[in-house]
């Protein structure tokens, strides 16, 4: 049976593996709210602007801000966390290689050549009678 006490609770709260995971989930969600909010807000100006490029760039910052906001949340647990230094060691590592994929996967490196080919012989073709 779990001990519900005072004092058991007040031992699982001290716990750095409670907070840590407390942090992390407080984080992501205001992290959320806050990005959530700041997107509508620049949508709303994005519209009334004729320049494209804005949409372009908040569609480009949604998924790298996603995970900007989860990597950083994991970073703060594993502060917490009562990790050794070869494990925390592997933490960082981890965090670094998921922004490193993301950005190789933002920046098109993973996909080297075009992902729809283009005849140019069709295209600059003279109109045949």
């Amino acid at each position: 049976m779990i001990d519900l006490s005072p004092a058991a609770l007040a031992v699982i709260w001290r716990s750095a593996w409670t907070q840590g995971a407390l942090a992390f989930t407080l984080w992501v969600a205001a992290g959320l709210l806050l990005r959530r909010y700041l997107i509508k807000l620049l949508k709303q100006v994005a519209r009334r602007t004729r320049w494209t490029w804005d949409d372009v760039l908040l569609r480009a910052v949604s998924t790298p801000s996603l995970i900007a906001i989860v990597a950083s949340g994991l970073l703060i647990a594993g502060r917490i966390l009562p990790l050794g230094a070869a494990r925390d060691r592997v933490f960082d590592l981890m965090l670094a290689a998921a922004l490193a994929l993301e950005r190789y996967r933002r920046e098109g490196i993973a996909r080297p050549f075009p992902t729809r080919t283009v005849d140019l012989r069709q295209r600059f073709a003279e109109p045949r009678a």
